[in-house]
């Protein structure tokens, strides 16, 4: 019996390793942007590339999620205040061929975000008899016109962790506006090194958990946003 196995993309490494199967072909398939910001309504599109020598099926599907503190989403269907159409909800992409989808997107309140999901499958099963389907996300995110203030970033916790080479950091927005940290850096006497971002939404609690491997402790935390920096020191953990 063929038996279908869905998985997200940034799990799909994982779980082909598991299953022992070739992920070449898999991860031939693709989706662009990844992730766009849009004042008040969007009007877009996004491309689903297909690199394979095989058509490919796609079903689009628009999903809501929330982010926890440690960054991890967990998705659900659309909210109904959010209103998403697109141009078509299931296509099939030729070889070597780029599909375009277009949509339109509002949301009774802002700031709004979802994710649409291009659920990609070859429609034949591989040699173990399974149907592999990734999905591959496009996320948008529907901001305010109102700017993001400094004041808004409240630093809860920025301490080295006894006995581990880590940096713990909380910190809550205390606002109800959307914002994206671009970069973290750790300063350290002679230098500093840098984390890639993530997206702060509004009320969030948000914990980060930073590895260190330079020899002197560091001694602040920055967080880089689009016009402005926000720090704290970093005190040793007991």
């Amino acid at each position: 019996m063929r038996r279908r196995f869905l998985v997200r993309a940034a799990l799909l490494a994982a779980a082909l390793a598991l299953l022992g199967l070739d992920g070449h072909a898999v991860f031939a398939q693709g989706i662009s942007p990844v992730i766009v910001e849009y004042q008040g309504k969007a009007k877009g599109s996004f491309e689903v590339r297909n690199d394979t020598i095989y058509p490919l099926s796609v079903v689009l599907e628009p999903m809501s999620f929330t982010v926890d503190a440690e960054g991890n989403p967990r998705y659900r269907p659309l909210d109904s205040t959010i209103h998403v159409r697109c141009s078509t909800t299931s296509f099939r992409v030729p070889p070597k061929q780029i599909h375009t989808v277009y949509y339109e997107a509002n949301a009774e309140q802002l700031p709004a975000w979802f994710t649409i999901y291009a659920t990609v499958g070859k429609g034949t099963a591989t040699q173990s008899g399974l149907q592999i389907a990734i999905q591959l996300p496009h996320t948008v995110y529907l901001l305010p016109k109102q700017k993001f203030e400094r004041s808004a970033v409240v630093f809860l916790r920025s301490e080295t962790i006894s006995g581990q080479k880590k940096v713990a950091v909380e910190l809550k927005n205390s606002s109800q506006l959307f914002a994206r940290v671009q970069e973290v850096e750790l300063y350290f006497a002679s230098g500093k090194k840098t984390y890639v971002g993530f997206p702060f939404f509004p009320g969030q609690l948000r914990k980060l958990e930073l590895d260190w491997d330079k020899e002197a402790n560091p001694s602040q935390i920055v967080l880089k946003f689009e016009k402005f920096r926000v720090s704290s020191d970093i005190r040793l953990g007991q």
